[in-house]
């Protein structure tokens, strides 16, 4: 824990960098998803290498920290495996984290009207409701202000 405390209060040295790297690479799911937490205060390229590697752990909840953690990594490897996750993972949890980072980092690749094509495509076949308010979060983020309208309905009780 002592980690994590001392990697929001500076940026990530390399020693540390390093104990997150090995860290990842053990058994324990609550240490990994730990590692991804921390690692969206990390710009470097070493960082975003760990977090993509996390995305294909078994454990979804490593893998939803890593999508979220991905909102920083503008790369087309990254945004090409957030597309792939948010529409082929088998858990929602992690396909609604990954539509969030793809909707974040798809301005900076100057991929908008491809990744709004993509994530309209997506609601015609998605039907869990976390990633659905996320589907609709995105699309609103991005511009599409027509989607406001649902994203409410989807709380209405």
């Amino acid at each position: 824990m002592e980690l994590y405390e001392e990697a929001y209060e500076t940026e990530i040295s390399d020693e540390q960098m390093e104990k997150l790297k090995k860290i990842a690479n053990e058994d324990d799911s609550f240490n990994k998803a730990m590692v991804a937490k921390i690692l969206v205060n990390s710009e470097s390229e070493e960082g975003k290498e760990i977090l993509l590697k996390l995305t294909h752990d078994k454990d979804s909840l490593v893998r939803a920290e890593a999508c979220d953690s991905l909102c920083i990594g503008e790369t087309m490897e990254t945004y090409e495996r957030l597309k792939k996750l948010s529409e082929k993972d088998r858990i929602g949890l992690v396909r609604g984290y990954a539509t969030i980072s793809l909707s974040d980092i798809s301005e900076g690749l100057n991929m908008q009207s491809d990744t709004i094509e993509f994530l309209e495509s997506r609601l015609d076949v998605e039907k869990v409701v976390f990633v659905r308010i996320n589907l609709y979060t995105a699309l609103y983020k991005m511009g599409k202000k027509e989607y406001l309208k649902q994203l409410v309905q989807l709380f209405d009780v």
